[in-house]
């Protein structure tokens, strides 16, 4: 089980981009090429995958046993908590999968077209067969949603990762709506919401010489700020950011064995919200 410690990845650790991923039920949508399977994995959440239909299934086909340590579901039009499964077999036969396990679909925050924003659920599969054993295929299964399903980003590693020692307490988390505000003369302000949010986290890790060397090498992984990896602020809390780092990494080395490292991760942004 992973601790309750901030969750972080390497770029590299997603093997989703590895895997052939297909439409396995459901309508598929009318441009492939913009919004089909591929576009689970191309790093750009705003660009979401489409499924015309409200109940879908994706398969993964990763060619040999796939181990997963942990699934995450980055920008999608579940309902809270509606029926989002991962399973895993190995054969393409979904009658009876070898391992199951549910996704926990958090509420959106607000209602309404403009305000409403999804949460984005993970699963620890550290204690589950997906872990232990692994399968050459893998089925995200979503049924009886309320609206077309839609998603951004598909996470699968096989690689759990924790900061320890973690962040320090004074961690400071932003969340940020940009609008547009016409103002008048007469200082009477019209306001446009731009219908979207971003998150970003900055705070101070008090770490070993082993944390520091891992952090510097998951930094060349994502070439400094090139590439997104998966942050789990809080690993008690079933939410999840696709990030990026800055493009300088320093530490102050304080003691032996003792670095001051300040982080700074910036969601990447999510456009618009999915769905109606």
């Amino acid at each position: 089980m992973l601790p309750a410690n901030t969750i972080y990845q390497y770029y590299s650790d997603n093997v989703a981009k590895v895997a052939t991923i297909t439409i396995q039920t459901g309508t598929p949508p009318d441009d492939l090429t913009a919004y089909g399977p591929e576009t689970l994995v191309d790093d750009n959440p705003a660009k979401v995958a489409k499924i015309e239909s409200t109940t879908a299934a994706y398969q993964l086909d990763f060619g040999a046993a796939q181990p997963l340590a942990l699934a995450a579901l980055i920008h999608g039009t579940f309902d809270a908590g509606g029926d989002v499964r991962l399973q895993g077999n190995s054969t393409a036969s979904w009658g009876t999968p070898a391992a199951e396990i549910a996704f926990t679909i958090p509420p959106w925050y607000a209602t309404g077209t403009t305000r409403a924003w999804p949460q984005n659920p993970w699963l620890d599969l550290t204690e589950t067969p997906f872990y232990t054993t692994g399968y050459r295929y893998v089925r995200l299964l979503m049924t009886a949603n309320s609206q077309n399903l839609q998603l951004g980003q598909l996470w699968l590693s096989p690689t759990p990762r924790w900061l320890d020692p973690d962040i320090r307490w004074g961690v400071t988390r932003r969340l940020e709506k940009p609008i547009i505000e016409n103002v008048t003369s007469y200082l009477v302000s019209t306001l446009y919401p731009r219908g979207t949010t971003r998150w970003r986290g900055t705070g101070t890790i008090p770490a070993t010489d082993a944390l520091v060397a891992d952090l510097r090498q998951q930094w060349f992984d994502t070439d400094g700020r090139v590439y997104p990896f998966l942050l789990v602020p809080d690993g008690d809390v079933n939410d999840c950011y696709l990030v990026r780092a800055t493009t300088e990494f320093a530490d102050q080395w304080s003691w032996p064995n003792v670095h001051d490292l300040t982080v700074t991760f910036e969601e990447v942004g999510r456009g618009l919200r999915p769905g109606v």
